[in-house]
């Protein structure tokens, strides 16, 4: 498959080769994350925009939340989002959203789902963690560096963030630094 992809910036005609990518544009603007619940894939980012699909391949705008999004995860069978400002978005069908105050108003780049948790990291190493996605509680990274992502599997979360930080817990409330180094570039 080909896409004409435009200009180079000699003014040579550029076309992309794609295997068995298709290139879908529904977004208006920057995607910041992705999340599949049952067969609702979710797309959440900048611009206070979301977008639905049941099979990847035809998407559909939808209202936006009430900040930008910045990362999505599904806890419990709904969705739940970390954005700016400190809030906690959460929707079940990508329609109808709601937003919850975390307890920080920094913003929020990160979140997961494990072990029954919900666990959010942002800005100034700020974490916070939910069971119910309702009521959050701040928890201590030790750390000033803002995190940027959050996951979980094997028992435990792990974050990482500027500076190389990377921490671990195995209940989003406490963490443990485990390397903060420069790599130079």
């Amino acid at each position: 498959t080909t896409c004409p992809f435009g200009l180079n910036q000699t003014g040579v005609a550029v076309t992309v080769y794609f295997s068995s990518w298709k290139v879908t544009r529904p977004f208006p603007s920057s995607a910041t994350g992705l999340a599949l619940s049952g067969t609702t894939h979710l797309v959440v980012g900048a611009g206070k925009a979301a977008t639905t699909s049941t099979d990847g391949l035809t998407w559909t705008g939808r209202p936006g939340p009430a900040a930008d999004a910045n990362a999505v995860v599904v806890h419990s069978g709904a969705f739940y989002a970390a954005a700016n400002g400190g809030a906690v978005l959460s929707t079940s069908d990508g329609v109808t959203w709601a937003s919850t105050a975390s307890g920080s108003t920094n913003d929020l780049n990160g979140i997961a789902s494990g072990g029954g948790t919900l666990v959010a990291v942002g800005k100034m190493g700020t974490i916070v963690t939910s069971s119910t996605g309702a009521a959050w509680t701040a928890a201590t990274s030790g750390v000033v560096y803002d995190l940027q992502a959050v996951t979980y599997g094997g028992g435990k979360f792990v974050a990482v963030g500027f500076g190389g930080t990377i921490l671990t817990s195995a209940t989003g409330s406490a963490s443990t630094k485990t390397a903060t180094t420069r790599t130079p570039r």
